[in-house]
C-alpha cells in the first residue's frame, strides 16, 4: 500500500544493577535498565483469521516496538524476596478489540448481512506506567510439605487515542499464586497450586476477576524406574477470562471465553537409564 515510516536502528539499551548485603543473609539491590520488545509474525500479519461469526483477528505490518525504561529495588532475606518496580513504555502494544469498519475502512460485508462484526487487532498507544509490588515466599510447613507463594500488587495507567476515543485511565490489580508439594511415604508424592487474578485494565478493555486450581499425585513403582502419575488444571473450570472492552460514546462489547482449562492427564513413565 505504499506505505512509509522511518525507524533508527542505533539505539542504546544500557542495564545497571547494585547489590549490597546488608547481613549474610539480607541484601538490597537496585537495578535501571532499557529493553525493546519487537511485535512478532502473528502481530505483524495483514491477513483476516475467522475467529466466530461476528469475530475476525488481524495484524497490523506498522506495529511499532515498544521501548520501556524499567527501575527496581529489592530486598532479600533468606529465601523471601520482595521488589518494588516502576517502568515506563513508549508505544506500548496492546490488543484492541474494535468494529471492523474503524480498523480496515475497505472491508466489504455481503449485502443483507450483520454490520456489527468486531475484529482483534494489535496497535500502539502513546505510552503506559506501571508500579507494583511483588513478593515470592518460599515456606518449608513440615518434613512433607513445602510451599512457594507468589504475590503481585501492581497499578496500570494508560495514555493513547484509538478509534477517535482517548484514553488516560488506569487501575489497580492483583495476582496471587501459591505452588505446594507433598511428599509421604513409599514413593507418593502430590501437589496442590492455586491462583487468583482480581482483573484490571489492559488499554480499552478491563478484565473481571478469575481463579483456578490445580492438582496431582504421582507413585514411584518398579524400584523407582517408574512413575503413574495423574492431574487435573483447573479442577473447578473457573479460570476462565472475562472482560468489557468500552470506547467510550461509541461502542461497548462485552465478551466471556470458554475454553478447555479442565483437563485430566494419566501417564506412566519409565526410565531406561
Amino acid at each position: 500500500k505504499d506505505q512509509r515510516w522511518h525507524s533508527s536502528y542505533l539505539q542504546f539499551f544500557p542495564s545497571a544493577f547494585f547489590n549490597w548485603k546488608l547481613k549474610e543473609d539480607k541484601t538490597i539491590g537496585v537495578s535501571v535498565s532499557r529493553r525493546i520488545d519487537r511485535p512478532g509474525y502473528s502481530q505483524l500479519n495483514p491477513f483476516l483469521f475467522l475467529i466466530d461469526a461476528t469475530t475476525y483477528a488481524t495484524g497490523k505490518p506498522e506495529l511499532l516496538p515498544q521501548l520501556t525504561w524499567s527501575y527496581e529495588l529489592s530486598y532479600t532475606v533468606k529465601t523471601m524476596s520482595f521488589t518494588l518496580g516502576y517502568s515506563h513504555t513508549k508505544d506500548p502494544q496492546t490488543i484492541a478489540i474494535i468494529p471492523i469498519l474503524e480498523a480496515i475502512p475497505n472491508f466489504k460485508i455481503a449485502a443483507g448481512a450483520d454490520s456489527n462484526i468486531t475484529t482483534q487487532i494489535p496497535l500502539n498507544l502513546t505510552s503506559s506506567d506501571y508500579i507494583g509490588l511483588t513478593a515470592t515466599t518460599p515456606i518449608r510447613v513440615s518434613k512433607w510439605w513445602n510451599m512457594v507463594n507468589n504475590l503481585n500488587i501492581f497499578y496500570n495507567h494508560f495514555n493513547g487515542d484509538l478509534a477517535h476515543t482517548p484514553i488516560s485511565n488506569g487501575s489497580p490489580a492483583v495476582n496471587i499464586r501459591t505452588n505446594n508439594t507433598f511428599s509421604f511415604k513409599k514413593g507418593w508424592s502430590a501437589e496442590l497450586n492455586a491462583n487468583f487474578f482480581s482483573g484490571g485494565r489492559q488499554g480499552y478493555m478491563v478484565s473481571e476477576p478469575q481463579w483456578g486450581v490445580a492438582i496431582g499425585g504421582q507413585k514411584n513403582i518398579m524400584q523407582g524406574k517408574g512413575t503413574i502419575r495423574l492431574s487435573i488444571s483447573d479442577i473447578f473450570w473457573t479460570n476462565l477470562p472475562k472482560a468489557t472492552v468500552s470506547y467510550e460514546g461509541r461502542y461497548v462489547e462485552n465478551w466471556h471465553a470458554f475454553r478447555e482449562t479442565r483437563v485430566a492427564n494419566l501417564s506412566f513413565t519409565y526410565r531406561f537409564g
